[in-house]
């Protein structure tokens, strides 16, 4: 049974399990995040827009710190938008870039070196390499419905079995129910090879095959998947966002 979070806030006892949080924003349209976020079913809001809703509460009681800290010890990913930690003179450029203006100058991740900075090797000093920081463009995956592992034995040509993508590339979960931990996370080159052929129907070297078969009842596995044309790099941010939440990697999955 999943525990409620209670904490005082100007006084008043609040408190609220993940799902009420979940339900109670399930059908509410996001404003515009101007500096920090949370996400909830999916949607990113601004973490004071989503604590009154959720909580009950008028926006002008919500802290945006205090709002963030419930958020993270509720589980939720809470992050800051990418306009928000632009600095101010950066943010004027762009805007006159945009009108015509001077060329806009992208500012410096905060921890990242110097472009053309030269490092130095640390054994003997000498010049090592030239350090680039590089801006990843965000993946955006669009999950299938969940699946029954079982359902995927079925036969395609007899049209009784899920449609899994041929040829595509993409990204793959796998949960217990009624539990929403993962118990692997994967990308595939082709997501009906590696999903239903390698993994669930053991065709192949899939490396997590014989465990799940071995230590999980299969009528109670669901499986989904996502097309992306960056399969590496989404199973990367998967498996990053999972261990932020639950301290590990899922179950069967032993290294990103």
């Amino acid at each position: 049974m999943e525990h409620p979070y209670e904490f005082t806030l100007n006084g008043q006892r609040l408190c609220r399990t993940k799902l009420q949080v979940e339900n109670a924003l399930r059908k509410v349209t996001p404003d515009r995040i101007n500096v920090h976020a949370v996400e909830v079913n999916g949607v990113r809001y601004p973490v004071r827009q989503a604590f009154a809703v959720a909580f009950d509460v008028g926006r002008k009681e919500v802290d945006s710190d205090r709002a963030r800290r419930v958020f993270l010890r509720m589980g939720f990913p809470v992050s800051a938008s990418p306009e928000a930690n632009r600095p101010a003179r950066t943010r004027s450029a762009q805007a006159q870039a945009q009108q015509g203006g001077v060329r806009p100058r992208f500012p410096r991740a905060r921890g990242l070196p110097r472009p053309l900075r030269v490092e130095t090797d640390p054994d003997d000093g000498t010049p090592a390499a030239q350090v680039q920081a590089l801006e990843i463009p965000p993946i955006v995956l669009a999950w299938s419905r969940w699946v029954p592992w079982n359902d995927l034995l079925q036969d395609e040509r007899q049209r009784t079995g899920p449609r899994v993508p041929i040829g595509r590339p993409g990204v793959y979960e796998v949960i217990r129910e009624p539990h929403i931990e993962r118990l692997t996370i994967g990308r595939a080159a082709d997501l009906r090879a590696r999903v239903k052929h390698q993994l669930v129907m053991g065709h192949g070297n899939h490396p997590v095959h014989k465990a799940i078969l071995a230590g999980e009842d299969t009528t109670k596995l669901l499986v989904r998947w996502a097309l992306t044309d960056r399969p590496a790099a989404a199973e990367e941010e998967l498996h990053r966002l999972y261990v932020r939440r639950h301290g590990r990697l899922p179950k069967y999955t032993q290294r990103t």
